[in-house]
């Protein structure tokens, strides 16, 4: 008789890993009869996973585990090594991390980048010429190479900015579109940098979470048990990236147009005191080191003060990429896309968390 699969699950009290929680407890991804073992950072966040768990009338197994962040190199080796150990014992895993596209992002400056590239990630050579210094890269290419050499069947997604509203147990919002929210309350009117004429993709937290469960079905399916790593490595080569998928829809959004829309909802709900959006210089930051920004280092009370004025550096780039592997290979075609109305329901409903946990009036400036 064989034994009931096992799904660990890293981050499931984050935005996107609670949406993979919460559809891996409520959807169906033919993922069939499963043990769910969802590993936390505390015994704390392990009650709040229990207890939003029976709710939903589930029983989850957990355990805690100091990880600092999904970008964690030693613990990336670690899960490695257990997949690698359980596949030449003869047990079946596989391996699906969750990147972002800060990978490609620009340089900082609220500004339309000409010059900027359009990543597509049919385009093996050129996700395999990333920058090694590029944010979230080393992972990658720990968990890539690991795929690549056939011992773990596994892939990467890579989402652009995440929208919408999660259901997990905890962290419910995104970072960007809140941040942008949060910046505009403290502001008294919404905000962008420089000309606002940067530019990102965008997808729902809740087709991220069906890009990682179809993937996840796909790579354990028994048409697959051997990995499309395994065939790469019986081919004669190592192909580094080819398990790896953008999760994004096509249109890219001005963040002016993004603050323009976040302005009127605000200012409609007697939030701020203008429904128009305003431009902020960019703070300094080191091009020459991109990832060393002088915004991280110690920093005085004017330093502090600009951070609650001013969007966040994720707000500042462009980030272009087209999401062409997962529909040809899993059916993956996003059908929810970011505009005006999808917009102001998100911030309807960040402004109702906020003021639920007491929290509003802090980031209101006095």
């Amino acid at each position: 008789m064989s034994s009931i699969p096992k799904i660990v699950l890293f981050g499931g009290t984050g935005f996107v890993g609670g949406q993979v929680l919460y559809t891996l407890l409520t959807g169906d991804f033919s993922l069939g009869e499963a043990e769910i073992v969802v590993i936390t950072s505390s015994e704390s966040k392990h009650r709040l996973i229990d207890s939003w768990a029976s709710k939903l009338g589930c029983k989850l197994q957990g355990r805690s585990l100091s990880a600092a962040t999904s970008d964690d190199l030693k613990l990336t080796k670690a899960i490695n090594k257990g997949l690698i150990s359980a596949q030449k014992s003869g047990k079946r895993g596989a391996l699906i991390h969750l990147s972002g596209t800060q990978l490609i992002e620009t340089l900082a400056g609220g500004n339309a980048e000409p010059k900027a590239r359009q990543y597509d990630d049919s385009d093996r050579d050129a996700i395999v010429d990333i920058s090694d210094e590029a944010a979230h890269r080393l992972i990658d290419l720990e968990i890539g190479h690991a795929i690549a050499r056939g011992e773990l069947p596994g892939a990467i997604v890579c989402p652009t900015l995440v929208w919408g509203q999660g259901q997990g147990p905890d962290l419910r919002i995104s970072t960007q579109i809140p941040d942008l929210v949060k910046k505009a309350l403290y502001n008294g009117h919404a905000v962008h940098v420089g000309a606002g004429t940067n530019s990102w993709t965008s997808v729902h937290v809740s087709e991220v979470s069906s890009l990682i469960l179809l993937l996840s079905a796909s790579l354990l399916s028994s048409s697959s048990s051997s990995g499309k790593a395994s065939k790469q490595k019986a081919a004669g080569g190592e192909q580094l990236f080819e398990s790896f998928y953008f999760a994004s829809t096509p249109k890219l959004h001005l963040f002016k147009d993004l603050a323009s829309v976040i302005g009127k909802t605000l200012h409609a709900q007697g939030l701020i005191s203008s429904s128009q959006p305003k431009s902020l210089p960019c703070p300094p930051h080191n091009p020459n080191e991109k990832g060393v920004r002088i915004e991280d280092a110690a920093r005085s009370e004017a330093d502090e003060e600009q951070d609650k004025r001013t969007p966040i550096w994720p707000t500042r780039t462009n980030v272009d990429c087209i999401a062409s592997r997962a529909e040809r290979e899993v059916s993956w075609k996003p059908t929810k896309h970011l505009d005006e109305e999808g917009l102001a329901a998100d911030v309807k409903f960040y402004v109702e968390q906020w003021r639920a946990d007491g929290t509003l009036k802090q980031l209101q400036r006095a």
